[in-house]
């Protein structure tokens, strides 16, 4: 705790020689040596402290955003708005969006740059501007996804507070989403729905295909979909957005599942 608070302890060889300096009538020349020693820890943890710093910020300045840094930064952002919707950014749930970096692979220099993300997302930022550049370089599927991995970071302390819950509806709507169709994207719906023509209109909207559709529409659209959601595709969308494209595809599968039963 000293050391974090930036007053380290002197050495072992320093505390002993001082002590000896002072239990034998020299106090000054022991608290001499124990001070200087404490100082010459702390100037070396500063030291380290200014290395970190200028080894990242030579890391985020080497950074070229592409789209998937741009939705990876857009994540951050929400995320941080998540954590700040019940009043306060607690460090805790700083963590929190640093482990699902973590927990999907993002290597050493890529926490760098989300470490500087975070700090800058606490500083504050414009929420329209984040929705529209997710607007602009992402379309309808790449959203939900977007809405699946904001889920899960609202939900990663195990419990949801009614006012993340809220900006997440919020957010959903800035992205194009109804509060209709929220709960659905999310798996949070009831699933017993009914039977026949209304679990089929439910699958048909997974799909992104009106009630009505035919079989050969819902085929192509599942097609594309399925190809869209492949692994090699969804690499570019960024640390952690391959699970949640995993979670969709399990949706899309079971959605042509239902259709084929009803209508093959």
């Amino acid at each position: 705790m000293d050391e974090e608070r930036g007053f380290p302890l002197p050495s072992c060889s320093a505390a002993i020689v001082g002590a000896i300096f002072i239990f034998t009538g020299l106090p000054l020349v022991g608290f001499a040596i124990i001070g200087g020693s404490m100082l010459v820890r702390f100037l070396a943890n500063k030291e380290l402290e200014w290395r970190e710093e200028r080894a990242v910020r030579k890391a985020v300045a080497s950074v070229e955003l592409d789209d998937r840094l741009r939705l990876a930064r857009a994540i951050i952002r929400l995320g941080v708005l998540m954590a700040a919707a019940d009043g306060v950014v607690e460090a805790a749930e700083i963590a929190v969006i640093r482990r699902f970096f973590l927990r999907h692979g993002a290597p050493p220099e890529m926490m760098l740059w989300v470490d500087h993300q975070l700090a800058e997302a606490t500083k504050g930022f414009s929420v329209d501007a984040v929705l529209a550049e997710v607007n602009r370089i992402a379309d309808r599927e790449d959203r939900i996804v977007v809405m699946m991995v904001l889920a899960e970071i609202m939900a990663a302390d195990g419990a949801i507070d009614p006012a993340e819950l809220a900006a997440l509806y919020h957010l959903g709507a800035g992205l194009g989403f109804g509060p209709d169709e929220i709960p659905r994207i999310l798996g949070i719906e009831d699933e017993d729905s009914g039977p026949g023509e209304d679990r089929v209109a439910a699958a048909l909207r997974e799909l992104g295909l009106e009630a009505g559709a035919s079989l050969a529409e819902a085929k192509r659209a599942y097609r594309k979909l399925a190809q869209k959601y492949h692994p090699d595709k969804v690499a570019n969308l960024g640390p952690g957005v391959a699970e949640a494209a995993g979670e969709r595809m399990r949706r899309i599968n079971a959605a042509w599942a239902t259709i084929q039963e009803a209508m093959g």
